[in-house]
């Protein structure tokens, strides 16, 4: 239904799909205090599931798909992201 509605759009050269497992991602939202709606580990369960077929519908489409380590610092995250889009890297914490 997405790709329905965004079918006539032209693909960005670049996604980036910040690959963090639901239990990282579980464990940081603890540490940030009360939660919210989206944050129920199954709920993103779902989400990552649909979002991993949704990243298999893009092969052969030209669109470059990168895929960064989720697991690691901000800082190194950041850096990744920068590099896969030939962006320079920012001074973090500056």
């Amino acid at each position: 239904r997405v790709l329905a509605l965004n079918g006539g759009f032209p693909l960005p050269r670049h996604l980036v799909f910040v690959d963090t497992p639901v239990e990282v991602s579980q464990q940081r939202l603890r540490s940030r205090g009360p939660g919210e709606l989206f944050d129920a580990a199954a709920l993103q369960r779902r989400v990552r599931e649909h979002y991993e077929r949704a990243l298999g519908l893009f092969g052969g489409s030209g669109m470059q798909v990168h895929r960064v380590d989720g697991t690691r610092p901000r800082g190194e995250i950041a850096r990744d992201i920068c590099a896969c889009l030939g962006l320079p890297v920012p001074i973090l914490g500056a």
